[in-house]
């Protein structure tokens, strides 16, 4: 698993919300899906984390702490567009509903886009379930597969070096045991930040 700690303290600002990207994103469709495990037991670690840096962030509401196991897009009954999903495809991979998985929560870190805290896969139930998605669907992922639970999106541009200080007293945080249910995932892709509804 690659940790973007050292990516991120390497740079010199956080990537904020660009605009127009959003809009070239969705393209004006509404309901973008993934997979992904609610990590409740998550709630305490994430707190300390938020206190630290929930000034510079958009905080994930705590019911929507998650690790995302398989990307999808925007569903239809006909895929046109290179990021559509085939609702046929969602039902083949519903096999996996319901699964738990257990998994670690470990250091806080954090993306370019977005703090987190690192998840190991110590007894490969998330890969054993990425494997099954992954029989119906390529992936929609244009970087190395990191799991985590988000924390909160950087609201802006900002120098990293403040944040680096504040998240630095987590990075040796122990390992807790968590466990989620996969769940379908489905998100309003044109509101920032808007609400998780989980199926």
């Amino acid at each position: 698993m690659t940790d973007p700690w050292f990516e991120f303290v390497a740079a010199e600002r956080t990537a904020g919300p660009v605009s127009g990207v959003r809009e070239d994103w969705h393209r004006g469709r509404a309901t973008y899906v993934v997979w992904a495990l609610r990590v409740s037991l998550a709630a305490e670690r994430v707190e300390r984390v938020r206190a630290a840096v929930g000034s510079w962030i958009r905080l994930v509401d705590e019911a929507d702490l998650h690790v995302t196991a398989w990307v999808c897009g925007f569903p239809t009954d006909r895929p046109e567009l290179d990021d559509d999903v085939a609702t046929s495809v969602l039902e083949a991979q519903s096999v996996v509903a319901g699964r738990p998985v257990r998994l670690e929560l470990g250091a806080a870190t954090s993306f370019l886009a977005c703090p987190a805290l690192l998840v190991h896969d110590a007894r490969g139930e998330l890969a054993a379930v990425r494997a099954e998605l992954g029989a119906h669907q390529r992936e929609l992922r244009w970087a190395p597969y990191t799991p985590h639970v988000t924390v909160g999106s950087y609201l802006e541009s900002v120098p990293t070096g403040p944040i680096v200080e504040a998240l630095r007293p987590f990075r040796d945080e122990p390992r807790i045991e968590v466990v989620g249910r996969v769940q379908r995932v489905e998100v309003d892709a044109r509101v920032p930040g808007a609400a998780l509804r989980w199926c």
